[in-house]
């Protein structure tokens, strides 16, 4: 009969270590890959294969995460916090979901910034690879006012000409909504 060996680590010990003292897990990985001259890709292959850690994939990119529970560390959670807050917005102006002008605008207080980027926490889920499409219609392109003020009782065909003209150049897309007011959009390259 043959027997199923467990695989091994030569990370697991300083991993755990880690953990128990609070360190979260990528902070645990990353100070073993640089002691050990490895990626941390390779630091965290070694201890999935080994039944350390279990992962999800995320914008094509896996996240791990340890199979136990830690210590918790208040100091590690607030830097976290912060590196959270720091990505989430670097990933709402490079996914072209807003623009610095529009943050700028809706951060006069903690609680007014934090519920404008709330409402593009769910676009990073929105495709199947974590990443939404820079490009959009000219309905997404208006801003909410212009769409509040927008009567229910408009008639389709009346949304249909909101939008007059589209003209598309290198680089840039001119939209004319309503008529009057022209917005132009750099495109992604």
């Amino acid at each position: 009969m043959a027997t199923t060996k467990t695989p091994h680590s030569p990370f697991t010990r300083a991993f755990t270590t880690a953990l128990r003292r609070g360190t979260p897990a990528g902070v645990a990985a990353q100070n073993i890959a640089k002691r050990n001259r490895k990626t941390i890709n390779q630091v965290f292959t070694s201890l999935f294969q080994a039944g350390q850690v279990k992962r999800q994939k995320m914008g094509g990119q896996w996240i791990y995460f340890p199979v136990e529970g830690t210590k918790p560390n208040a100091s590690f959670a607030r830097n976290s916090q912060a590196e959270m807050w720091q990505a989430f917005v670097d990933w709402t102006i490079a996914s072209g979901n807003t623009t610095p002008e529009r943050i700028t605008a809706n951060n006069r207080t903690r609680q007014q910034f934090v519920n404008f980027m709330k409402k593009y926490f769910g676009r990073q889920f929105a495709s199947a690879n974590g990443t939404t499409t820079t490009s959009r219609s000219a309905s997404t392109t208006r801003g909410r006012s212009t769409r509040s003020t927008v009567s229910n009782t408009r008639s389709t065909q009346a949304r249909k000409n909101s939008t007059t003209s589209t003209r598309k150049t290198t680089g840039t897309r001119t939209l004319r909504i309503s008529g009057s007011r022209t917005r132009t959009m750099r495109r992604a390259a």
